[in-house]
Order: structure tokens, then C-alpha cells, then sequence
């Protein structure tokens, strides 16, 4: 996908930079962008727009919290290269191998889970056309059930060669940080945030139900998934 191609429009007219970037920390979904007449524009789950609270609960995010935030961690890292250069590259490399490992053991997992599925659909659907072939089934039922443990069969597959590919994907390099440092490096200083640069920098953005923390003050956990490198903050 070309970096660029997660660009979206408004209904106004107004490009929203985090299109295609910012996902829902609670169900996984894309955060679309709204406006309200007492409040100024916010990110909210786009699943509970689509299907409601029983999808998703009513939650959103200020924009400005979340520009300001990914701001100061793109300048951040920014000065961290300019000036740290021997060091950067030993320091995201210890940083993203602890998310690195975390992500790795739920991948496996996940692909544990989804085999033995699969392993047991199989049999299903052996024992489906036997008991056809035996006349312990009749035609209607035993096409309907062929068609269920088909589809899911073809499901659990995608799966499992998702979670494959992820698991590889989680296997970050030397050359992977180089690379990151690389693009970031190119720029001499960021004072706004736009498409292309967010894009070219970071993979994804999660965004987290506000919550009340220690303190008993409202915080929301923003997590930052840079491209190649993964979350490092």
C-alpha cells in the first residue's frame, strides 16, 4: 500500500492527517473524525457509529489531545537522532524487542488456537459427508453443515497465515531500525503534523477508552506504533 493511500477527505472538504492510522484500543476498529457544536473536533469509534453500544462503548478523543501528543513524541525522537546518533540505534533495538517478545507470544498463541480449530473442522467435515454418504444425514442438513465448516475452514486458513506473516514481521532487524532512523533523520525539524509525514513515520495509532488513573485523574493511553520499529515509546 503506497503511503499516501490512507488519505482521506472530509465531508467538508478538510483533510484529516490520521486517516487509516488511528485504531480503537478497546475493539481494534478505525476512530473517524466528527465535529460537535460545543466542542471542537474529536475522534471516536467508528464501530459504535456503525453498529452502536453493542459493539463498542461511546467514547472519544480531542484531536488536539491526540495531535499534540504525536507531535511532541515525532519532535522527541526527532532531537533523540540528531544528536544521539551513536546510541539511538543499541536503544530502540532494547526498547522494541520487550513489545517485540509480547507480540510474538500472542501471535504464536493465536495460531496455536486457530489450528487445533481447524484440525477439528476438518474432522466435521469428514464426518459430515460420511454421515451423508451413510444416510444418517439428509441432503438439506448435510448441505447446509458442508457449507458452514467450508467457509470456516477457508477463515481459520487466513488466519493462520496472517498471524504467520505477523509473527515473521515481529522478527525486527538492525537494518529495520536503521531504516526508521533513515526517514526520520531527513527532517531538519517538524512544527506540524501532515498525511505523507505521518504516514511515512508511523504504522498505526492506538487509542485507548479514557480512564481514571492512580491520581483519580482522567488519562487516555495513546500508544505509537512507528513503521519498521514498532512501539518504542
Amino acid at each position: 500500500m503506497h503511503i499516501n493511500s490512507r488519505k482521506r477527505q472530509s465531508k467538508k472538504g478538510a483533510d484529516n492527517v490520521f486517516a487509516g492510522l488511528v485504531f480503537c484500543g478497546e475493539c481494534g476498529w478505525t476512530l473517524c473524525t466528527a465535529n460537535c457544536k460545543k466542542q471542537a473536533k474529536y475522534l471516536r469509534c467508528n464501530k459504535y457509529s456503525v453498529r452502536g453500544k453493542t459493539a463498542c462503548s461511546l467514547h472519544f478523543t480531542p484531536f488536539k489531545l491526540l495531535y499534540g501528543v504525536v507531535l511532541l513524541r515525532l519532535q522527541y525522537w526527532l532531537l533523540e537522532v540528531h544528536q544521539n546518533q551513536d546510541k539511538i540505534l543499541d536503544r530502540l533495538l532494547q526498547s522494541g524487542e520487550r513489545q517485540r517478545e509480547t507480540e510474538r507470544k500472542h501471535y504464536e498463541k493465536e495460531i496455536q488456537r486457530a489450528t487445533k480449530r481447524k484440525k477439528d473442522v476438518d474432522r466435521l467435515f469428514v464426518k459430515t459427508y460420511e454421515d451423508f454418504a451413510c444416510g444418517r444425514l439428509d441432503e438439506e442438513n448435510y448441505e447446509m453443515l458442508r457449507t458452514k465448516y467450508r467457509n470456516e475452514q477457508i477463515q481459520l486458513a487466513d488466519q493462520i497465515s496472517q498471524y504467520e506473516e505477523k509473527l515473521t514481521d515481529t522478527k525486527a532487524t538492525e537494518e529495520n531500525v536503521r531504516k526508521w532512523i533513515d526517514l526520520i533523520s531527513k527532517y531538519s525539524e517538524i512544527n506540524e503534523l501532515t498525511a505523507p509525514l505521518l504516514n511515512e513515520l508511523i504504522d498505526k495509532i492506538v487509542v485507548h477508552e479514557k480512564r481514571i488513573d492512580t491520581d483519580g485523574k482522567p488519562t487516555i493511553d495513546i500508544e505509537i506504533y512507528y513503521r519498521f520499529v514498532g512501539r518504542i515509546d
